[in-house]
């Protein structure tokens, strides 16, 4: 007998215990999110992506900034960013640098994707009437070279103390 009144204690304690239990917020669901993030792809004008790229985020209100670089498919991540105005920029060598401003919102990521232009630059051909002499049994070509254009080279190439390294070091970088 008494197990039977311990059994019938359970049995009415017990829902009111679980009534109890639901009727308290559960504090996962009323949390809210504080950080958002930013994703997206850097691409070039013909859509390939752009590996490599050096990728910053700056806050607008504090100077405070993050910074990524994209990866082998281009795309570039920021998570836990706080709510707020941000500059995006993006560079790479051979394309000018882009920036542009955008709201980070809380929550899920926002995606942004960035295409940046290739860098312009000028390129001078000049063209003289002089024509080269070629070989017809094997299609060798030579030109003569003027005493004006050996007076022309710079010292850097006619030093002696200097060393073809030091020289390839200082030639303009092509893309």
């Amino acid at each position: 007998m008494k197990y039977v009144s311990e059994l019938a204690a359970y049995i009415l304690i017990c829902p009111v215990f679980v009534a109890a239990l639901l009727s308290f917020p559960n504090p996962a669901a009323s949390q809210t999110a504080t950080s958002g993030g930013l994703v997206g792809i850097v691409t070039d004008p013909s859509e390939a992506v752009i590996p490599d790229a050096d990728v910053e985020l700056r806050d607008n209100s504090k100077a405070t900034k993050h910074t990524t670089k994209t990866n082998s498919g281009g795309q570039y991540f920021f998570s836990f960013v706080a709510p707020g105005s941000y500059t995006l920029t993006v560079a790479r060598s051979c394309f000018r640098v882009r920036s542009q401003i955008l709201h980070v919102n809380p929550g899920s990521p926002s995606t942004l994707n960035i295409r940046l232009e290739l860098e312009g630059g000028s390129t001078t051909l000049k063209v003289t009437g002089e024509a080269l002499l070629l070989q017809a049994q094997n299609g060798d070509a030579s030109s003569a070279v003027t005493r004006l254009q050996v007076e022309q080279v710079p010292k850097l190439l006619r030093s002696r103390s200097r060393r073809w390294a030091r020289l390839i070091r200082r030639w303009p970088k092509s893309c």
